[in-house]
C-alpha cells in the first residue's frame, strides 16, 4: 500500500520552493497594485483590494532574505487563510497543485523560519508572530476605509 499524500499549491520565491496545503489556499491571481500600509510589520508589503476587502500582502522574500521582492508582471498573489486573517502571499511563480508524501512532511527536523519548513511545506498560521499580528491589526485600524 502506498504512502498517504497531501495536495499542496507549489510556488517559488527567489530560489526557494514551497508548498501550501490546498485547503489553506483560496485563490491565485496575477499581481495587482499594492498600496503601502503605514505601521505594518516588516514582512507586510502593503494592501491589495480583493472583492472589496483590503488584504495584507506578505512579501516572503523580505521575511526570509531581508530584502523586498522586485515587483514584476509575471508574479502571482496567493490568497491564503490563516486563523481569522487572510493574506496574499507574493510569489515569483506558482507551479500548480502537486502531492507530497505525508512521510516526507512528517520530518520536522529540517530548518524552519517563521512557520516555513524548507522541505516545501508552508504553515500560513505561523506567518506572523503574535507581536506582528498585533502591529498589523493596529495598522489596519488606522487605515482609511
Amino acid at each position: 500500500m502506498g504512502a498517504s499524500a497531501v495536495d499542496v499549491v507549489a510556488f517559488r520565491v527567489g530560489a526557494r520552493h514551497f508548498g501550501i496545503p490546498v485547503a489553506q489556499v483560496d485563490q491565485v491571481f496575477p499581481v495587482a497594485e499594492i498600496t503601502p500600509l503605514a505601521g505594518a510589520p516588516e514582512p507586510v508589503r502593503g494592501l491589495v483590494t480583493i472583492a472589496g476587502t483590503a488584504t495584507p500582502v506578505v512579501d516572503l522574500q523580505r521575511r526570509l532574505e531581508g530584502r523586498w521582492s522586485e515587483l514584476r508582471l509575471h508574479q502571482r498573489l496567493i490568497l491564503v487563510g490563516a486563523s481569522s486573517r487572510r493574506f496574499a502571499l507574493l510569489a515569483d511563480d506558482v507551479a500548480g497543485v502537486t502531492s507530497l508524501s505525508e512521510a516526507a512532511l512528517a520530518d520536522a527536523s529540517g530548518p524552519t523560519d517563521y512557520g516555513f519548513i524548507y522541505t516545501r511545506l508552508c504553515d500560513v498560521a505561523g506567518l506572523l508572530s503574535a507581536a506582528e499580528e498585533a502591529q498589523l491589526a493596529a495598522a489596519l485600524q488606522q487605515c482609511p476605509a
